[in-house]
């Protein structure tokens, strides 16, 4: 069959597709261009034309109908229509024409094949070369170049002809064209993997390569049905790793034929991420019909990109892990078609770059480090030892954060490193990292790392560990005196001046005086053990001690200055000086005497504690002076004194302050014992003279409370039902003896305690005495009961406080404490015990027997089982039985788990429907157990609760209806019923007879009308002997229907026994009677005409109910006896006789109809004695005289 393509759709598509600009400057970089060389070779090599087929033959097979191979046997496609040049992963051969436009001889030549990656800036995936002989000028030749694309999408293709003499114009030596690499290629050959749903099959009725297609229909020579939806489903695929948002178009193409009716169509869709189907394209109407003059296929032409392609573009969504496209048709009721055939399905996309293909790495170059507070720089080197071009992400980590930062290129400018680097493959690039330590950062190495990291792929990275020396620099610093210096005339005085290194690097500073601001007479000079040349470390301040002479001629207070010059010997720029002032002092007078005690009083304090002493200076001078202030101590033991705090004094004469040393006790010190001895000391700043007080020696330790309570074993669980330990030490800290008590801030309800001391339950005080006496220690153990029904695992906060006695206060109240927090551990006791049950069973009736299942620990039981189970004795069959577990139905004789929370109970019920006929004293035992329980040494526990029911009780009647028996006069006779019960039940059975029937019907059973309460039917124990009963209806139509149901039902009073009957009853009608026929006669007074035709019925009835009690007396059975109640009522009569009455008397002849009379007769004559007993007059007006004559 010839194969032809529609022209209606068939554009030239490649002509679009043009090579990115992106790679066209990549091409100008490939190459070294030597355009119109100096001297020209004559060697002008240029590259014509390439051609594309798939190297195997199965592969050409396979893809060629919609690849860039041309022609094709058989198969008219045009030269420029096609989806694809080859397929991912598939090899294909190129064959390249090469021509020498020059004059000379070319030598060999080169043909480099280089496949890129359109969706990167430069990704070479395919570079080949091969050689070809050398072509003499004005000839041409081809090369075969085998090429593997392992990348499927658009891409484009670089052919360039290098030879090994010089091109005198290498500017045609490159061919540059599109190559796109399919994904998916399906010749609908197998349905291997695919959805074929119904209606959907592999046709050979018409193919474009393998010999079959996808069709949708029933074959060219048939109709595809009406309302079909139904599809063709790929197989699963993973796209996951198209490109976002690519450049040019990705998607899904292929031939289709056919035709459809209209409204029908064949639709194309892709699922998303979530599994959602996506529309992309849709088919319809007619392309060919009739195969056998031979086939029109037709594909697509969209634009979509900027470019014309065959592909039905396909949204990124649709590209993921688990992708499939669905063919769905549907059609209509409105007229059906051949269907369509689809062949040569392709499915482009851009793949992303695999990881393999990214590589990276990092070196350092060089590393300036910097002084605190200075910039420093590390130079590092990037190298992409990948296949690709490629941005790289620095960044650093280990940095101080008080340090700066900030990336630069080489050139100095610095540049934002989350845009990264782009690195070609191959190629290096620098980046410096400069880096300024803060002001405090530590000399040394700091320790840090650049990381490198793809921006496409975070996975591809190198870590440089990277070493930054913060330099050490040295400071000198002067600190000038904080009170000035100051000696009395005629006195030489020494004086210290402190010198520092604020810097990181240890110097030796020289020092130098500066003595020319001193008046005549004054002199400053170092002491003489003081050299002039001081080795200072870093923040090690050291002391220069000078020595100042002041003239007798100076006045007090009077101010001079020197100067002091230290300058570093390893960094003469590193210099510092200062300008200290010192003067002349004054002749002290003052008193320094221990404020608010007297010196003979004893002061305590607490061990442990400090108290202040305060002490009052006094200037006795006639001049100002300034007094600085300590105290002397002597036997200090264990003691602490600080000496005063506050500033030097200025006291003018006659004036007075004051100063405060603090002394603290030993933590150890016994009541009683003796503090240190102080001796106040005042220096005056102006004169320094030393002025000393009286010694004080009255410091003596406190008496102190102080017990400590500790947790030594507090379990961490405690189980319910049984005591639990609790132990606790308790030191007595204090300097004497204590006496506590132990107690919980509070117990959870239930809880109780005791406190064991000496083996023995005593909760009454504990008693300690002071360390020295050997007894300030002890263990208590605490014994806690836990109710049994504490919830297992329940969390427990339990605070126990030891408290001092005699309303004693503890120093240290924050360790007589000790907060306790327990679980209650899990307990399991499963029981069983008996519950409710019927006392006996009856036939045919439900029983049921009751177990409890309790829990009695506190954790939640869920490893066993329970089995119900029950037997009969002796054995019975068609027992319905029930298991229910708490309200829910379970299966019988199997282990069913169950889960029952602690301290909680469970019921179990078996109901029982016995049968009809089981025996009596049939013996049934219900046995429920719990399977799988365990004692405490693994060994198996019983656990069943078993009832017993004896089948003691029946209920049952059998009731039977006897056939409808009437008189010789079936027409005005009523209708005789049998009802037949007969008790085979263990209790008397009271039964009611209750009868429904038409309307104007009326039923009278044993002589007595059925009213709404029914008859009662009382029946004796039917056991060992059965008792029967026999009961006589008579069915009375008082002028009803011919026929009609009644329905007969004896049941017992509680519904139990009994049963029902419907039965049909018919009576003939009544002849026509002449003369009475359709005859209205006219009355007036008394009614008499009325009397005549009742009392003719009542005869007629009279004569054919003896005839009918004759012929049944022998099923006559004995009535009981019951209070009477007259016959049946009917429909009363007026007993207004005085009016006018016109009565119509009308017989239908047609069966089923009413007989109507416009009144009826009241009776005969009430008797003297009056109406029988029970009766009414109703009942006397139909029935009156049947029971005068004695008939009824």
């Amino acid at each position: 069959m010839a194969h032809r393509l529609s022209t209606a759709v068939l554009v030239l598509l490649l002509l679009a597709i043009a090579p990115y600009s992106q790679h066209q400057s990549n091409l100008e970089e490939l190459h070294d261009p030597r355009m119109n060389p100096a001297n020209p070779t004559g060697v002008d090599l240029q590259v014509n034309e390439v051609s594309i087929a798939y190297t195997s033959s199965s592969d050409q097979s396979n893809y060629r109908m919609f690849s860039s191979n041309h022609p094709i046997a058989g198969f008219n496609r045009p030269a420029n229509l096609y989806v694809i040049d080859g397929m991912v992963d598939v090899e294909s051969t190129l064959t390249v024409t090469v021509e020498n436009i020059g004059t000379a001889n070319s030598g060999v030549v080169d043909i480099t094949v280089t496949l890129l990656h359109n969706e990167y800036e430069f990704f070479e995936f395919v570079n080949t070369t091969v050689q070809m002989n050398g072509l003499s000028g004005g000839n041409s030749d081809t090369a075969q170049v085998p090429i593997l694309p392992g990348y499927a999408g658009n891409h484009s293709m670089l052919i360039r002809a290098t030879s090994t003499v010089a091109d005198d114009d290498e500017s045609n030596n490159i061919l540059n064209r599109h190559f796109t690499a399919g994904s998916m290629y399906f010749n609908c050959d197998t349905t291997t993997n695919w959805s074929f749903n119904p209606g959907w099959s592999l046709s050979t009725d018409t193919s474009i390569s393998r010999g079959s297609s996808c069709h949708i229909g029933n074959g060219q020579s048939s109709m595809y049905a009406n309302n079909m939806l139904t599809s063709m489903v790929t197989p699963l695929m993973d796209m996951s790793d198209a490109v976002s948002s690519p450049l040019r178009t990705n998607g899904l193409s292929f031939y289709y034929t056919g035709s459809s009716a209209a409204n029908d169509a064949l639709r194309v869709y892709g699922t998303d991420d979530m599994g959602a189907w996506v529309q992309v394209a849709t088919l319809s109407g007619t392309v060919d019909q009739s195969f056998f003059d031979g086939v029109n296929w037709q594909t697509f032409t969209l634009t979509d990109k900027g470019a014309a392609s065959p592909l039905i573009p396909v949204p990124d969504a649709l590209f993921h892990a688990r992708s499939q496209f669905k063919f769905e048709f549907t059609s209509d009721a409105t007229g059906t078609d051949v269907g369509f055939y689809l062949d040569e399905i392709v499915v482009v996309y851009d793949q992303k770059v695999k990881i393999g293909e990214f590589d990276v790495e990092a070196q350092g170059i060089a590393t300036t480090g910097a002084i605190p507070g200075n910039w420093g720089s590390v130079t590092v080197q990037i190298m992409n030892t990948g296949n690709i071009t490629e941005t790289f992400v620095p960044t650093i980590s280990g940095i101080p954060e008080e340090w700066a930062s900030y990336f630069a290129r080489p050139s100095g400018t610095s540049f934002d490193p989350s845009f990264g680097l782009t690195v070609r493959p191959g190629e290096p690039a620098q980046f410096n990292l400069m880096l300024m330590p803060d002001v405090n950062a530590s000399i040394g190495y700091q320790q840090m790392s650049i990381d490198v990291v793809s921006q496409q792929y975070p996975n591809v990275n190198t870590t440089l560990p990277v070493q930054f020396l913060v330099k050490a620099d040295r400071i000198p610093s002067i600190v000038t005196p904080p009170t000035k210096p100051s000696c009395p005339p005629t006195y030489s005085c020494s004086f210290d001046v402190q010198i520092t290194n604020l810097g990181d690097a240890t110097d030796v500073f020289d020092l130098m005086l500066d003595t020319t601001m001193l008046p005549a007479g004054w002199d400053v000079q170092y002491q003489w053990t003081q050299r002039e040349s001081v080795l200072v470390r870093p923040l090690q301040p050291q002391s220069v001690t000078l020595v100042m002479s002041v003239p007798s001629t100076a006045a007090p207070d009077t101010v001079v200055q020197f100067g002091l010059t230290m300058t570093a010997q390893n960094d003469t720029m590193r210099v510092a000086s200062a300008n200290i002032d010192i003067s002349a002092s004054m002749i002290s007078n003052a008193s320094v005497l221990l404020a608010e005690h007297d010196p003979l009083h004893v002061v305590t304090v607490q061990p442990g504690e400090e108290t202040d002493l305060f002490y009052t200076i006094t200037n006795h001078a006639s001049r100002q002076d300034i007094f600085a202030m300590r105290v002397d101590v002597n036997n200090l033991g264990q003691w602490i004194v600080d000496q005063p705090t506050r500033p030097s004094a200025v006291l003018n004469p006659g004036a007075s302050a004051t100063f405060a040393v603090t002394v603290t006790s030993p933590t150890t010190a016994q009541a009683g014992d003796r503090g240190p001895t102080l001796t106040p000391v005042i220096e005056s700043e102006r004169s320094q003279m030393v002025i000393e007080g009286e010694a004080f020696d009255g410091l003596r330790a406190a008496s102190v409370h102080d017990v400590v309570l500790e947790a030594a074993n507090l379990p961490s669980r405690v189980y319910p039902g049984q005591l639990n330990d609790l132990v606790f030490n308790i030191t007595n800290l204090g300097n004497g003896p204590a006496s506590m008590t132990l107690s919980p801030d509070s117990l959870p309800f239930g809880w109780t305690y005791d406190i064991m001391q000496d083996e023995q339950v005593d909760n009454n005080s504990i008693e300690l005495t002071p360390s020295y006496e050997l007894n300030d220690r002890t263990s208590v153990v605490v014994q806690v009961f836990v109710p049994g029904d504490d919830d297992a695992g329940s969390r427990t906060n339990i605070q126990w406080s030891l408290v001092l006695n005699q309303g004693h206060l503890d120093n240290n109240p924050e360790d007589n404490t000790v907060e306790w927090t327990t679980l209650t551990a899990s307990v399991r006791s499963i029981t069983m015990a008996k519950g409710n049950a019927s006392a006996v069973g009856a036939v045919g009736q439900p029983v049921h027997a009751e177990a409890l299942l309790l829990n009695q620990g506190n954790a939640l039981e869920d490893r066993l089982s329970l089995r119900a189970t029950f037997s009969t004795s002796p054995p019975t069959s068609d027992v319905v039985a029930f298991f229910t577990l708490s309200g829910g139905d379970r299966p019988i004789g199997e282990d069913v788990p169950f889960v029952l929370n602690g301290n909680s109970t469970m019921k179990l019920r078996m109901d029982l429907l016995l049968p009809n006929d089981v025996d009596l004293n049939t013996r049934i035992v219900v046995r429920f157990e719990v399977v799988g329980a365990q004692d405490d040494e693994g060994l198996p526990v019983t656990i069943e609760a078993e009832h017993l029911i004896v089948v003691q009780q029946r209920r049952h009647v059998n009731v039977t209806i006897q056939d409808v028996l009437f008189g010789d006069d079936p027409r005005n006779s009523p209708a005789l019923i049998w009802i037949n019960a007969t008790s085979t039940s263990t209790n008397q059975e009271s039964l009611r007879l209750n009868a429904t029937y038409p309307a104007d019907w009326q039923v009278v059973c044993n002589k007595r009308l059925l009213n709404s309460s029914g008859e009662r039917i009382v029946l004796p124990p039917g056991t060992p002997t059965s008792k029967s009963s026999q009961t006589l209806c008579e069915v009375l139509n008082l002028g009803g229907a011919y026929g009609g149901e009644v329905m007969f039902s004896l049941y017992s009073d509680d519904g139990i026994v009994g049963s029902e009957e419907t039965l049909f009853i018919e009576f003939k009608e009544l002849e026509a009677e002449s003369g009475l026929s359709s005859t209205t006669v006219a009355i007036g007074g008394g009614g008499f005409a009325i009397l005549v035709v009742l009392m003719v019925q009542l005869m007629r009835y009279s004569g054919s109910r003896r005839n009918i009690e004759d012929d049944i007396e022998k099923y006559t059975p004995p009535l009981e006896e019951h209070p009477p109640s007259g016959p049946p009522i009917s429909t009363q009569i007026s007993d207004d006789f005085s009016q006018d009455i016109e009565v119509e008397i009308e017989e239908r002849v047609d069966s089923g109809h009413p007989r109507t009379n416009s009144e009826r007769s009241n009776g005969p004559p009430v008797p003297s004695s009056g109406l029988p007993e029970g009766w009414t007059m109703e009942q006397w007006s139909y029935y009156g005289q049947q029971y005068l004559d004695g008939t009824l």
